[in-house]
């Protein structure tokens, strides 16, 4: 097949260009490595000489500008390019997306790639987007094959605009990346951290925002400290809150119990996990999380908010814990957990990999390609997405 994605940013989505899981990115090379000839239409000036891009794909970049301060991407010759193509479908980010109109106008073919539902998203982010759904949204339902959702909320929220049919197929994470470790391999990543033989690693690894909410994790750290754990966080990533979680932890008294490693490379982050006993992620909205995903994949158990895909993925009790936003105390109870069991930390570690093994992109790339083979099979009387 032809396959065609556009996407008008398809890089910044991890800490660093050498560390981003780019969800275009790694779909376009597992379907590559099935035989599919895959262009990726997105916007010029993004460094992709990053991606290590496969044969087989093929990057179509085009003019164009982010409008505002929550970044509206607009592209330019969109619908040229699509109807030029020549392909048997197409993949677009996002219902409300320029971008994502102008390839319905095109095409007839085009499944939409799902991901925002805005609840917990700023206010100014939700008028932005509500701004554009009215304009563009109305033009993608009536065209487009199908929605893929990356969520369950993503899926509901799509669905509450009349979009039809809609499939949930969560995202994937590089499974040549991220794996178990061996023994040797964990207790060389625990060398790394220069952690004690009783000592107990914590880790978060993500940009730090407000909206992640690693204060959370910060007081979480105080509680069990308190109770006499011998624990420490792990903090992977860089942003605009480090200054005052900082503040934060010297204030809790923690403050020589936390590190805050910056931006890894992605064999040093895989490190960090496997040195891990649990990952914490107290976030207060996402669209997805990757990172989860890769920390399962790593047999880490994971301890999270009920947001993006944590909501749909984590079985609560079975391959990690579901905690409510901004409730450190559940948090530290979740972690005591995982902790004061080893049989129980190594049930959560097995299930949380075994878990994982079920959504690398090439599981997910294949679960795609055949939906957007079924839509296509369908009666054309049964195509349209209007409810």
């Amino acid at each position: 097949m032809r396959i065609a994605i556009v996407s008008p940013l398809v890089v910044g989505l991890g800490m660093s260009p050498e560390t981003y899981s780019s969800q275009q990115i790694n779909l376009a090379a597992r379907w590559a490595e099935a035989g599919h000839q895959v262009d990726i239409i997105t916007l010029r000036g993004q460094g992709l000489q990053a991606a290590a891009l496969r044969p087989g794909v093929t990057v179509h970049p085009r003019p164009g500008l982010l409008l505002g301060r929550q970044g509206l991407p607009l592209m330019f010759g969109v619908g040229d390019a699509v109807r030029g193509g020549g392909y048997d479908f197409v993949l677009a980010s996002e219902h409300y997306q320029p971008a994502t109109a102008a390839a319905c106008m095109a095409s007839r073919a085009v499944l939409i790639y799902q991901g925002q539902h805005w609840a917990g998203s700023s206010l100014k982010n939700r008028l932005l987007l509500r701004s554009a759904e009215e304009t563009f949204g109305r033009v993608s339902r009536a065209r487009c094959l199908g929605v893929v959702a990356k969520t369950s909320a993503a899926a509901q929220f799509v669905q509450a605009r009349g979009f039809r049919p809609v499939q949930v197929i969560p995202c994937g994470y590089d499974e040549t990346r991220f794996l178990p470790p061996s023994g040797q391999e964990r207790e060389a990543g625990r060398r790394s951290l220069a952690l004690a033989p009783d000592e107990h690693a914590l880790v978060y690894a993500g940009k730090l925002l407000p909206v992640r909410d690693v204060a959370s994790a910060l007081r979480a750290l105080a509680i069990l400290r308190q109770r006499g754990r011998n624990v420490r966080l792990v903090v992977a990533g860089q942003g605009p809150e480090q200054n005052a979680l900082q503040r934060d932890a010297l204030e809790l008294g923690v403050g020589d119990r936390v590190s805050f490693l910056g931006v890894l490379p992605w064999r040093r982050l895989r490190q960090v996990f496997w040195a891990g006993d649990a990952f914490l992620f107290p976030s207060r909205y996402e669209i997805f999380g990757l990172v989860l995903l890769e920390a399962m994949a790593c047999g880490l158990p994971v301890v999270s908010t009920p947001v993006g895909g944590a909501a749909d993925l984590i079985r609560d009790g079975s391959n990690g814990f579901l905690v409510p936003i901004g409730d450190p105390a559940a948090m530290a109870a979740a972690v005591e957990r995982v902790l004061a069991n080893p049989a129980v930390a190594a049930g959560l570690r097995e299930t949380a990999s075994n878990l994982a093994a079920e959504h690398t992109w090439t599981i997910v790339a294949w679960k795609m390609a055949d939906y957007a083979a079924s839509r296509l099979a369908a009666p054309r009387s049964a195509r349209g997405s209007a409810a």
